[in-house]
Protein backbone atom coordinates (compact mmCIF):
# COMPACT_ATOMS: atom_id res chain seq x y z
CA UNK A 1 0.00 0.00 0.00
CA UNK A 2 1.24 3.40 -0.56
CA UNK A 3 0.30 4.60 2.82
CA UNK A 4 2.30 2.27 4.49
CA UNK A 5 5.43 3.54 2.17
CA UNK A 6 4.72 6.74 2.67
CA UNK A 7 4.77 5.85 6.71
CA UNK A 8 8.07 4.10 6.04
CA UNK A 9 9.81 7.08 5.05
CA UNK A 10 8.09 9.32 7.14
CA UNK A 11 9.42 6.78 9.85
CA UNK A 12 12.27 6.59 8.48
CA UNK A 13 13.22 10.52 7.61
CA UNK A 14 11.97 10.85 11.85
CA UNK A 15 15.31 8.35 12.35
CA UNK A 16 17.55 10.70 10.70
CA UNK A 17 16.76 13.70 12.07
CA UNK A 18 16.52 11.93 15.77
CA UNK A 19 20.53 10.64 14.61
Amino acid sequence: DMLVSVSNLLETLFMLLME
